[in-house]
């Protein structure tokens, strides 16, 4: 069993393309965040996936360790996966502290590097440049897989920076969450796809036009990323950056 967060089809590549190797099966916590506990059975494996945010893990998968109750059966491999764009920062850190606040432990921890989505900072529209590094991430989850399958234990991640930078980092995050950074254009349509694929649905329709109904969010940029007219952005920072969705996420939910 594989559980991950993805908003813009990175670590659900990630948990998939994993548990498809290893003749596993893959849910997003969305889904599970509805049931009363997560089991992983005896000598099986238990994956997590997620994204780095600023150096650490998204408040929507903080909030999942910390809250669903995990069973894990007796010599379960438990691992964890990071996926990021720059570094990994204390991701797997952050995992493992409040895992081992529950009494779990984690066997070992990988990263993949993978396209940035940050699109305030980062311009997505050199294609190729993505198509490059998605090529290599494929390739690193492949081996991550042989890993998984032959039980490996350790911190396999290479890419981190240093515990004072990423705290330092994380404290960002906080104040990047407000949804008052968020501004829709007279492009949008209307379509409704950002409510859809809100993950913690705080966007609402006020007078045509999404509105956030609550001061935070994840963050995690997906109502931007997934918008058919690019109609919302983040301030002015996102303007002209592109947006970018992994290949094998694009299906019929993207569509109005």
């Amino acid at each position: 069993m594989i559980v991950y967060f993805s908003a813009t089809g990175n670590s659900k590549h990630v948990a998939h393309k994993i548990a498809m190797e290893i003749d596993d099966w893959a849910r997003p916590i969305e889904e599970l965040k509805l049931e009363k506990h997560v089991e992983a059975r005896a000598g099986g494996v238990f994956g997590i996936v997620c994204p780095t945010y600023f150096c650490g893990i998204p408040v929507i998968m903080e909030e999942f360790l910390k809250k669903v109750k995990m069973f894990v059966g007796e010599d379960c491999y438990f691992f964890f996966v990071s996926t990021y764009g720059g570094n990994s920062g204390m991701s797997a850190d952050m995992v493992e502290e409040i895992l081992n606040e529950r009494g779990l432990k984690l066997d070992a921890k990988y990263g993949v590097k993978m396209p940035d989505t940050w699109a305030p900072i980062i311009d997505l529209n050199d294609k190729s440049k993505i198509a490059a590094i998605n090529s290599d991430a494929d390739k690193n989850i492949l081996r991550i897989a042989e890993q998984i399958k032959n039980r490996e234990k350790g911190n396999f991640i290479k890419n981190k920076k240093s515990r004072f930078f990423a705290k330092f980092n994380y404290r960002v995050y906080d104040r990047m969450r407000e949804t008052k950074n968020f501004i829709v254009t007279d492009a949008c349509t209307g379509c409704k796809l950002c409510i859809k694929r809100c993950p913690i649905k705080v966007i609402e329709m006020v007078n045509d036009r999404p509105s956030w109904i609550t001061d935070q969010c994840v963050m995690c940029l997906g109502c931007y990323h997934r918008c058919p007219m690019n109609a919302i952005q983040y301030g002015s920072s996102t303007k002209g950056h592109g947006q970018y969705i992994h290949p094998n996420d694009l299906d019929e939910t993207d569509k109005a």
